[in-house]
């Protein structure tokens, strides 16, 4: 059975995906670290690390942020560092982060989610809307895509 939980409120899990994160994608790691130090302050309400667990093997993760690593820094908030491991690409888990987080930004008040991206034609599918290009803090050009946050 396929579930999300969030590190903030579940920090047991925070070493298995910093394990995870460094095993699969360890590009990001150092970023993603930052993030989820961030995200586990007392005072912090908006970021958080999403893991999605298939009973108790994680097989995913993404981040909420306050702010993505780009130049474009007021637009908020930003789903961020989307990955889903090999063996359950194709099943359409990366909708159900978008979701999640799209519910998440209209929990919080928010109007509208953004997400920056060089992948093309994979989040036009879930909603989103390309509204330009930036440069993210690694000097690469990203694109950015907004969706409408969900009111639950």
């Amino acid at each position: 059975m396929i579930r999300i939980f969030s590190v903030s409120n579940q920090p047991e899990l925070k070493t298995a995906i910093m394990d995870y994160v460094v095993k699969s994608w360890k590009e990001i790691a150092e970023f993603f670290f930052e993030q989820l130090e961030q995200s586990m302050l007392p005072e912090e309400d908006i970021q958080d690390t999403f893991v999605m667990v298939d009973d108790d093997r994680i097989v995913g993760f993404y981040q909420f942020l306050r702010n993505e690593p780009i130049r474009n820094l007021e637009s908020t908030p930003w789903i961020s560092s989307i990955f889903i491991d090999e063996d359950y690409r194709g099943s359409r888990l990366s909708e159900l982060f978008l979701i999640h987080g799209r519910i998440r930004a209209g929990k919080l008040g928010f109007r509208e989610v953004f997400i920056s991206t060089d992948q093309i034609n994979l989040f036009e599918k879930f909603g989103f809307t390309e509204i330009g290009l930036d440069i993210d803090k690694w000097g690469f050009p990203t694109k950015i895509y907004v969706a409408n946050a969900l009111q639950m």
